[in-house]
């Protein structure tokens, strides 16, 4: 099974600081607690980042995709856009 996922920021800013994490769940089991990346250059806006996962055993059939950041950085306004 293979499936993509797009992450565009909603904002002008990205905090080299803010920290961007997601889980992916299946019916068998769970990624845990994935980091996205803290690279200054990564989700930007405007950009196209990829990233590649390795899981050690089946997730089965998936469930969700949770995506969040901690908040942390220069600005109060942490709004995202998921598509």
């Amino acid at each position: 099974m293979s499936g993509c996922y797009y992450l565009d920021e909603n904002n002008e800013w990205r905090s080299d600081n803010l920290i961007v994490y997601f889980i992916l769940s299946g019916n068998d089991n769970d990624t845990g607690l994935r980091l996205l990346g803290t690279e200054g250059s990564i989700l930007q806006r405007g950009n196209i980042d990829l990233f590649l996962m390795a899981v050690p055993s089946c997730l089965g059939p998936l469930n969700y995709l949770r995506i969040g950041n901690d908040n942390s950085g220069d600005s109060s306004d942490a709004s995202w856009f998921l598509k």
